[in-house]
């Protein structure tokens, strides 16, 4: 196996992770044409990297950023609902992501772990940023994870 396919993997196998774990909303990935104007509630998976260092022959250690953006429409009779959405978040990104060869034949070739803090906790990052636009009737948050996994290109 090349390099020249795992971003693409890695972004197919994030996607699908939190589509099939996103309960009764919109799923999109950063870039995709989004269709909000109708939707209540959606989430945006955003990822840096992947970062790539390569710690023997073949074997490269594989780092990377994800940054699932939460928005949900301002819901006088559910006040609560954008802290339920950022719960699954959470909950699906509290863990791992298997990473597949999307496309090319769906084998298992890793899995992103979540990194832990110093203490061995590991450490997912929420942030509110509550009503962004006064115009605009919408909350937002995020939930940022930083993951690590061995690729073997050999």
């Amino acid at each position: 196996m090349s390099l020249e396919n795992l971003p693409r993997w890695l972004t197919a196998s994030i996607f699908k992770h939190m589509d099939d774990r996103k309960g009764d909303w919109y799923c999109y990935i950063e870039g995709q044409e989004r269709q909000t104007n109708e939707q209540h509630d959606w989430i945006e998976i955003r990822r840096d990297g992947p970062n790539l260092t390569e710690t023997s022959k073949d074997y490269w250690y594989v780092y990377m950023e994800i940054n699932v953006l939460i928005s949900s429409a301002i819901n006088k009779e559910d006040l609560y609902r954008i802290d339920r959405m950022v719960g699954t978040v959470v909950e699906a990104m509290k863990n791992f992501i298997r990473v597949y060869k999307y496309n090319d034949g769906d084998e298992l070739i890793g899995c992103l772990k979540l990194i832990t803090d110093d203490k061995g906790k590991k450490r997912l990052q929420v942030n509110h940023f509550g009503q962004i636009e006064p115009k605009t009737p919408l909350l937002q948050a995020s939930v940022e994870g930083h993951y690590e996994m061995i690729f073997e290109t050999n």
